[in-house]
């Protein structure tokens, strides 16, 4: 697999070796408030980012309610505010889940109303210990499987939300075969 992906690249290298020169690597934690990130690195993102492909999260399907909401609902919160300060900012392309939406038979290419609010449920996930929302959680995810189900509806409505000022998409992969 290792040599696969080194070779996807190679075409690319040969014929465009100085778009290698523009990937810049960039320390941060989604679990961490502000994406954990520095702010020598958050100037620099803020200059010099056209384009944000938000694709990091927790997978898995066991996390904490606390967990699932900070690392994939916040940080989808986080990315844009940062994006809000990018000055060339041209697309914000977040990453979901076509398992977003277990109640539609069929996803079409629209947002869906959110199940929950997101701006409590992160105010929640930051305030309370971690045994309280345990005790909650069957609550919260009523009807819906896992936390990281929920976790990535609530960050598509923060997206919805923010595509009144920012350039948004979201992409739904489903699992492949």
């Amino acid at each position: 697999m290792t040599h696969y992906a080194i070779s996807l690249y190679d075409k690319l290298r040969e014929k465009q070796p100085l778009n290698f020169k523009k990937l810049i690597v960039v320390s941060g934690d989604t679990s961490q408030e502000n994406l954990g990130l520095s702010a020598v690195d958050r100037q620099m993102l803020t200059e010099k980012v056209t384009i944000i492909i938000h694709n990091a999260a927790s997978v898995k399907f066991n996390d904490s309610l606390k967990y699932a909401i900070l690392t994939n609902t916040r940080s989808t919160r986080d990315i844009c505010i940062l994006a809000e300060s990018m000055k060339n900012l041209m697309a914000l392309v977040y990453v979901s889940t076509a398992y977003a939406h277990l109640d539609n038979p069929f996803i079409e290419e629209k947002v869906y109303p959110p199940i929950d609010n997101w701006r409590k449920m992160i105010k929640m996930a930051e305030s309370l210990d971690e045994h309280i929302l345990n005790v909650f959680t069957a609550k919260c995810l009523n009807n819906i499987p896992n936390t990281y189900i929920y976790s990535k509806n609530l960050a598509e409505s923060v997206i919805q939300d923010y595509s009144l000022s920012l350039p948004c998409a979201i992409v739904r992969p489903s699992m492949g075969t």
